[in-house]
């Protein structure tokens, strides 16, 4: 038997995000515990939202209790990132002052990104992001199961978050990949990235982006890519260019999405 600040930890992993509080924990720690209830109520989802026709009656009220979990797990992602600290907050950045024309050329989508405190925060972010599209594609699916006029107006706002959301991962990719475009040495001083007006990138975002951005990234481009989610024209088609272009750099073979 193991045990968590006194208290007997079951054996079962599905029980494990009962232990913490999310108010009391650090942010990763917090964004954690969430993910983890998330993952049980994504394996629920996956069986119940795909019922037959002839099954959906008889699970009426089974689809309306996954449904407040997932707005359960929802409004415990908006309390995640409202509770975070400022100094996690990332900066949107414009024009040549601070997104060199290279770093433009190499991957830049809508004419801005956003400049981070470090990639330990961007990759807090993205899976902050991941779960939250997760979290609204379930509350869709709960809300296609008992279409009304009310539901159609929280389904249109989901999709608004879930576009946004795909948005500021789009946006994240300059800060983890500045201008690369062929392979090159860890802590290469020639590779350029966006910065704000008050400071240039850190030594250690210099040093951690060639070795660690790219791989960073990979896991939610991967994700967005294999998503059956409505893109903006061509969202799509340039997460797919900027994947091609990460396992170049880092000399990846081709992955499947």
């Amino acid at each position: 038997m193991s045990f968590c600040n006194n208290t007997p930890v079951s054996d079962k992993v599905s029980q494990w995000s009962e232990l913490f509080d999310d108010s009391t924990q650090i942010p990763r720690v917090r964004l954690d515990s969430i993910i983890l209830g998330l993952t049980r109520l994504r394996s629920s989802a996956s069986h119940l939202l795909r019922l037959p026709k002839s099954d959906e009656f008889g699970s009426a009220s089974q689809v309306k209790h996954l449904h407040n979990a997932a707005k359960d797990i929802d409004r415990r992602l908006e309390a995640w990132k409202i509770s975070i600290p400022g100094s996690w907050t990332p900066t949107q950045v414009f024009g040549d002052q601070c997104i060199p024309p290279s770093v433009k050329k190499a991957g830049l989508y809508q004419g801005y990104c956003d400049v981070y405190p470090g990639i330990f925060h961007l990759t807090m972010w993205n899976k902050y992001r991941l779960s939250l599209i997760d979290i609204k594609r379930i509350i869709i699916g709960c809300l296609d199961k008992n279409p009304s006029s009310p539901s159609l107006a929280e389904r249109e706002a989901c999709q608004t978050q879930i576009q946004e959301v795909v948005d500021d991962i789009c946006a994240s990719i300059p800060y983890f990949l500045g201008d690369r475009t062929q392979p090159g040495c860890p802590g290469d001083s020639v590779v350029k990235y966006p910065l704000t007006p008050e400071a240039p990138p850190t030594k250690d975002h210099c040093l951690a982006g060639p070795t660690q951005g790219g791989w960073a990234i990979l896991e939610p481009m991967t994700a967005l890519l294999k998503m059956d989610i409505t893109m903006r024209d061509g969202q799509r088609q340039w997460l797919e260019g900027q994947m091609a272009r990460t396992t170049k750099v880092y000399r990846i073979g081709s992955l499947d999405w």
